[in-house]
């Protein structure tokens, strides 16, 4: 797999904060579609910019016309959020220690690639590791 050295993010966040207004969504579809047509070849989104639907739906549309193959993007996107599934909500596998993060994410890498409409994603990450504001002192 060789990863493109530059890309194009897909977040698009307006008042950063507890008043934050998330038009990822509103914007994917464009976004994906003006990146890919400037020559750009890899795509990055998060489950918690809420825009991979619309992402999918902006790759399925480039691939079935036949501007570029799935092998010619690299698509990025990451899970484990505390603020996911919804604003300023907490992601269970990452807030309670009792849950199996493992199961949680998996979950959660399923539902990406459906969102996305891919087989695969070339990089996954680990959007947060832990609650936010955690300085894992406790950990030692």
């Amino acid at each position: 797999i060789k990863m493109p050295r530059i890309g194009c993010g897909t977040a698009v966040f307006v008042d950063i904060g507890p008043n934050q207004k998330n038009h990822s969504d509103l914007h994917g579809f464009n976004i994906v579609k003006w990146a890919l047509n400037a020559g750009y070849r890899l795509i990055d989104t998060a489950q918690m910019y809420y825009n991979e639907k619309v992402i999918g739906e902006a790759l399925k549309d480039t691939f079935s016309k036949g501007d570029l193959s799935r092998e010619e993007i690299f698509v990025s996107t990451k899970v484990a959020h505390p603020n996911f599934p919804g604003s300023h909500e907490r992601c269970p596998y990452v807030d309670d220690p009792s849950l199996s993060a493992y199961e949680g994410a998996s979950k959660d890498i399923d539902g990406c690639l459906q969102d996305l409409r891919l087989k695969y994603v070339d990089s996954l990450l680990v959007h947060w590791l832990g609650q936010i504001g955690n300085t894992d002192a406790v950990l030692g």
